[in-house]
Protein backbone atom coordinates (compact mmCIF):
# COMPACT_ATOMS: atom_id res chain seq x y z
CA UNK A 1 0.00 0.00 0.00
CA UNK A 2 1.23 3.39 -0.71
CA UNK A 3 0.66 5.94 2.28
CA UNK A 4 0.19 9.35 1.53
CA UNK A 5 3.75 10.51 2.50
CA UNK A 6 5.32 8.00 0.24
CA UNK A 7 7.92 9.79 -1.76
CA UNK A 8 8.38 9.40 -5.27
CA UNK A 9 11.61 11.68 -6.47
CA UNK A 10 12.54 12.27 -10.15
CA UNK A 11 15.51 10.74 -10.42
CA UNK A 12 18.62 12.08 -12.80
CA UNK A 13 17.59 10.09 -15.33
CA UNK A 14 13.62 10.40 -15.23
CA UNK A 15 12.12 9.92 -18.11
CA UNK A 16 10.30 13.34 -18.61
CA UNK A 17 8.28 15.28 -21.95
CA UNK A 18 10.45 17.55 -24.22
CA UNK A 19 11.24 21.09 -22.73
CA UNK A 20 12.59 22.83 -25.57
CA UNK A 21 12.07 26.43 -26.28
CA UNK A 22 10.01 25.99 -29.22
CA UNK A 23 7.20 24.10 -26.92
CA UNK A 24 7.25 27.14 -24.86
CA UNK A 25 7.02 29.59 -27.10
CA UNK A 26 4.05 27.46 -28.78
CA UNK A 27 1.52 27.18 -25.72
CA UNK A 28 2.23 30.62 -24.81
CA UNK A 29 1.45 32.09 -28.13
CA UNK A 30 -1.98 29.44 -27.96
CA UNK A 31 -2.40 30.84 -24.26
CA UNK A 32 -2.65 34.63 -25.48
CA UNK A 33 -5.68 33.64 -27.24
CA UNK A 34 -7.96 32.90 -23.67
CA UNK A 35 -9.74 35.49 -21.90
CA UNK A 36 -7.47 37.47 -19.01
CA UNK A 37 -10.23 36.20 -16.54
CA UNK A 38 -8.91 32.22 -17.40
CA UNK A 39 -12.65 31.89 -18.59
CA UNK A 40 -10.94 28.36 -19.75
CA UNK A 41 -14.44 26.49 -19.31
CA UNK A 42 -16.85 28.98 -21.88
CA UNK A 43 -17.95 27.00 -24.67
CA UNK A 44 -16.49 27.17 -28.24
CA UNK A 45 -18.82 27.21 -31.64
CA UNK A 46 -16.24 25.45 -33.57
CA UNK A 47 -16.36 21.92 -31.66
CA UNK A 48 -17.79 19.49 -29.70
CA UNK A 49 -16.59 19.81 -25.74
CA UNK A 50 -15.65 16.74 -23.96
CA UNK A 51 -17.96 17.17 -20.87
CA UNK A 52 -18.45 15.99 -17.45
CA UNK A 53 -22.14 16.59 -16.16
CA UNK A 54 -22.55 16.93 -12.25
CA UNK A 55 -26.10 15.41 -11.93
CA UNK A 56 -26.09 15.98 -8.32
CA UNK A 57 -26.22 19.93 -8.28
CA UNK A 58 -30.13 21.02 -8.75
CA UNK A 59 -30.55 23.94 -11.67
CA UNK A 60 -27.26 23.04 -12.89
CA UNK A 61 -27.81 24.27 -16.81
CA UNK A 62 -25.25 23.59 -19.83
CA UNK A 63 -24.53 25.73 -23.12
CA UNK A 64 -25.80 23.80 -25.70
CA UNK A 65 -22.96 24.12 -28.00
CA UNK A 66 -21.39 21.05 -25.56
CA UNK A 67 -22.09 17.38 -26.18
CA UNK A 68 -22.71 15.99 -22.45
CA UNK A 69 -21.31 12.99 -21.56
CA UNK A 70 -23.88 12.54 -19.00
CA UNK A 71 -26.84 14.02 -20.08
CA UNK A 72 -29.43 12.62 -17.73
CA UNK A 73 -28.93 10.61 -14.36
CA UNK A 74 -29.75 7.08 -14.42
CA UNK A 75 -33.48 6.63 -12.88
CA UNK A 76 -33.79 3.45 -11.05
CA UNK A 77 -30.69 1.54 -11.91
CA UNK A 78 -27.53 2.16 -9.85
CA UNK A 79 -24.52 0.54 -11.13
CA UNK A 80 -22.12 -1.01 -8.92
CA UNK A 81 -18.76 -2.38 -10.52
CA UNK A 82 -18.62 -6.37 -9.31
CA UNK A 83 -15.22 -5.83 -7.96
CA UNK A 84 -13.70 -3.02 -6.26
CA UNK A 85 -10.26 -1.58 -5.19
CA UNK A 86 -9.33 -2.31 -1.33
CA UNK A 87 -8.39 0.90 0.18
CA UNK A 88 -6.31 2.71 3.17
CA UNK A 89 -8.13 6.10 4.38
CA UNK A 90 -6.46 9.27 3.31
CA UNK A 91 -6.91 12.80 3.45
CA UNK A 92 -10.41 14.35 3.05
CA UNK A 93 -10.92 16.69 -0.12
CA UNK A 94 -13.81 18.41 0.02
CA UNK A 95 -17.51 17.08 1.74
CA UNK A 96 -15.90 13.52 0.38
CA UNK A 97 -13.27 10.82 1.66
CA UNK A 98 -10.04 10.58 0.00
CA UNK A 99 -8.31 7.10 -0.38
CA UNK A 100 -5.36 5.59 -1.60
CA UNK A 101 -5.82 2.12 -2.77
CA UNK A 102 -3.61 -0.80 -2.86
CA UNK A 103 -1.14 0.00 -6.10
CA UNK A 104 0.04 -2.56 -8.92
CA UNK A 105 3.71 -2.56 -8.75
CA UNK A 106 4.16 -3.01 -12.60
CA UNK A 107 1.65 0.18 -13.41
CA UNK A 108 3.55 3.16 -14.55
CA UNK A 109 3.41 6.14 -12.17
CA UNK A 110 3.75 9.63 -13.64
CA UNK A 111 4.01 13.15 -12.52
CA UNK A 112 2.58 16.59 -12.73
CA UNK A 113 4.23 19.78 -11.72
CA UNK A 114 1.46 21.99 -10.95
CA UNK A 115 1.62 25.85 -11.33
CA UNK A 116 -1.04 28.52 -10.60
CA UNK A 117 -0.87 32.04 -11.58
CA UNK A 118 2.43 31.26 -12.26
CA UNK A 119 4.17 29.77 -8.81
CA UNK A 120 4.74 26.22 -8.29
CA UNK A 121 2.47 24.46 -5.97
CA UNK A 122 3.65 20.90 -6.23
CA UNK A 123 3.50 17.61 -8.05
CA UNK A 124 0.52 15.32 -8.56
CA UNK A 125 2.01 11.48 -8.44
CA UNK A 126 -0.55 9.33 -10.28
CA UNK A 127 -0.59 5.67 -10.42
CA UNK A 128 -1.77 4.15 -14.27
CA UNK A 129 -3.75 1.36 -14.42
CA UNK A 130 -2.28 -0.40 -17.25
CA UNK A 131 -2.64 -4.06 -15.84
CA UNK A 132 -5.75 -3.58 -16.64
CA UNK A 133 -6.88 -1.22 -18.92
CA UNK A 134 -3.41 -0.96 -21.32
CA UNK A 135 -4.71 1.14 -24.21
CA UNK A 136 -6.07 3.73 -22.09
CA UNK A 137 -2.96 4.03 -19.66
CA UNK A 138 -0.86 4.34 -22.62
CA UNK A 139 -2.50 6.90 -24.63
CA UNK A 140 -2.24 8.92 -20.73
CA UNK A 141 1.51 7.71 -20.68
CA UNK A 142 2.53 8.84 -23.96
CA UNK A 143 1.20 12.46 -23.62
CA UNK A 144 2.65 12.69 -19.98
CA UNK A 145 6.06 12.04 -21.84
CA UNK A 146 5.45 14.01 -25.63
CA UNK A 147 6.59 10.69 -27.20
CA UNK A 148 4.37 11.69 -30.30
CA UNK A 149 5.18 15.41 -30.23
CA UNK A 150 2.05 16.41 -28.24
CA UNK A 151 0.65 16.14 -24.94
CA UNK A 152 0.01 17.35 -21.68
CA UNK A 153 3.30 19.79 -20.38
CA UNK A 154 2.59 23.04 -20.90
CA UNK A 155 -1.11 22.87 -20.98
CA UNK A 156 -3.83 24.16 -18.36
CA UNK A 157 -6.97 22.99 -16.47
CA UNK A 158 -9.32 24.63 -18.55
CA UNK A 159 -12.72 23.72 -16.22
CA UNK A 160 -12.83 23.14 -12.23
CA UNK A 161 -16.13 22.68 -10.32
CA UNK A 162 -15.73 22.97 -6.42
CA UNK A 163 -16.78 19.58 -4.52
CA UNK A 164 -16.62 18.12 -8.50
CA UNK A 165 -13.93 17.49 -10.43
CA UNK A 166 -11.20 19.37 -12.14
CA UNK A 167 -11.15 18.72 -15.64
CA UNK A 168 -7.62 19.34 -18.31
CA UNK A 169 -5.99 17.50 -21.34
CA UNK A 170 -7.13 20.16 -24.04
CA UNK A 171 -3.57 20.49 -25.03
CA UNK A 172 -4.73 22.01 -28.82
CA UNK A 173 -7.29 24.83 -27.42
CA UNK A 174 -7.28 24.77 -24.04
CA UNK A 175 -11.10 25.22 -23.96
CA UNK A 176 -12.71 22.00 -23.80
CA UNK A 177 -13.31 21.08 -27.46
CA UNK A 178 -9.72 20.01 -28.78
CA UNK A 179 -7.20 17.40 -27.62
CA UNK A 180 -6.92 13.60 -29.71
CA UNK A 181 -5.54 10.49 -28.83
CA UNK A 182 -2.52 8.88 -29.66
CA UNK A 183 -4.46 6.58 -31.54
CA UNK A 184 -6.18 9.03 -33.64
CA UNK A 185 -8.53 11.68 -32.67
CA UNK A 186 -11.03 9.41 -30.54
CA UNK A 187 -10.53 5.69 -29.08
CA UNK A 188 -13.27 3.47 -27.93
CA UNK A 189 -14.17 3.23 -23.90
CA UNK A 190 -11.72 -0.20 -22.63
CA UNK A 191 -13.92 -0.93 -19.97
CA UNK A 192 -15.47 0.59 -16.36
CA UNK A 193 -13.94 -2.07 -13.58
CA UNK A 194 -13.19 1.04 -11.73
CA UNK A 195 -15.72 3.39 -9.54
CA UNK A 196 -15.29 7.09 -9.29
CA UNK A 197 -15.42 6.23 -5.50
CA UNK A 198 -13.10 8.77 -3.69
CA UNK A 199 -11.06 11.79 -4.37
CA UNK A 200 -8.19 11.41 -6.35
CA UNK A 201 -9.71 9.77 -9.12
CA UNK A 202 -8.66 9.87 -13.40
CA UNK A 203 -10.62 9.32 -15.68
CA UNK A 204 -11.53 10.22 -18.67
CA UNK A 205 -13.69 12.87 -19.97
CA UNK A 206 -15.77 12.15 -23.51
CA UNK A 207 -18.78 13.80 -25.24
CA UNK A 208 -21.11 10.23 -25.40
CA UNK A 209 -19.61 6.34 -25.32
CA UNK A 210 -16.68 5.37 -27.19
CA UNK A 211 -15.12 8.95 -27.63
CA UNK A 212 -11.84 9.15 -25.64
CA UNK A 213 -9.68 11.62 -26.49
CA UNK A 214 -6.66 13.13 -24.69
CA UNK A 215 -9.08 15.33 -22.19
CA UNK A 216 -9.23 13.70 -18.63
CA UNK A 217 -10.57 14.60 -14.84
CA UNK A 218 -9.56 14.26 -11.47
CA UNK A 219 -12.32 14.14 -8.94
CA UNK A 220 -12.44 15.99 -5.73
CA UNK A 221 -15.67 13.43 -4.16
CA UNK A 222 -16.82 10.09 -4.89
CA UNK A 223 -19.10 10.86 -8.04
CA UNK A 224 -20.63 7.61 -8.61
CA UNK A 225 -23.33 8.92 -11.23
CA UNK A 226 -20.47 9.16 -13.57
CA UNK A 227 -20.10 5.31 -13.23
CA UNK A 228 -19.76 3.29 -16.33
CA UNK A 229 -20.28 6.67 -18.51
CA UNK A 230 -16.77 7.57 -17.82
CA UNK A 231 -13.28 5.39 -18.18
CA UNK A 232 -11.29 5.42 -14.95
CA UNK A 233 -8.03 4.66 -15.64
CA UNK A 234 -5.67 5.77 -12.52
CA UNK A 235 -5.75 7.54 -9.05
CA UNK A 236 -3.70 10.04 -7.38
CA UNK A 237 -0.71 8.39 -4.95
CA UNK A 238 0.93 11.94 -3.72
CA UNK A 239 -0.25 15.52 -3.79
CA UNK A 240 -3.64 15.38 -2.60
CA UNK A 241 -3.06 19.34 -0.83
CA UNK A 242 -2.85 20.32 -4.56
CA UNK A 243 -6.05 19.62 -5.35
CA UNK A 244 -7.77 21.38 -2.79
CA UNK A 245 -6.05 24.37 -4.56
CA UNK A 246 -7.19 23.43 -7.97
CA UNK A 247 -10.68 23.34 -6.03
CA UNK A 248 -9.72 27.30 -5.34
CA UNK A 249 -9.23 27.79 -8.79
CA UNK A 250 -12.84 26.52 -9.57
CA UNK A 251 -16.44 27.82 -10.06
CA UNK A 252 -19.93 26.25 -9.96
CA UNK A 253 -20.34 26.81 -13.56
CA UNK A 254 -16.53 25.76 -14.08
CA UNK A 255 -14.73 28.61 -15.21
CA UNK A 256 -11.35 28.89 -13.94
CA UNK A 257 -10.58 32.13 -12.12
CA UNK A 258 -6.80 31.46 -11.67
CA UNK A 259 -4.36 29.97 -14.38
CA UNK A 260 -3.46 26.69 -13.34
CA UNK A 261 -0.61 24.81 -15.69
CA UNK A 262 0.75 21.28 -16.19
CA UNK A 263 4.66 22.92 -15.90
CA UNK A 264 5.98 19.65 -16.91
CA UNK A 265 5.26 16.36 -17.01
CA UNK A 266 6.86 12.54 -16.88
CA UNK A 267 6.99 9.11 -15.91
CA UNK A 268 8.48 8.22 -12.69
CA UNK A 269 8.36 4.87 -12.27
Amino acid sequence: EVSNDASFNVPVNATQSNTDGTEEKKHKKKHKKRSSKHSHGESSKHGDSERVTDERRSGTTQSADYQQASSSASTGNVYHQQQTMSATPEKQISDGSSQVAMRDDSNPVVFFDIEIDGDARGRLVMELFRHVLPRTAQNFLSLCLNEHGFGYRLSYFHRIIPGFMAQAGDFEKSNGTGGYSIYGEKFDDEGFPYLHDRAGVLSMANSGPNTNGSQFFITFVPCPHLDRKHVVFGQILQGFHILKDLEMSGSDNGDVSREVKIANSGQLQ
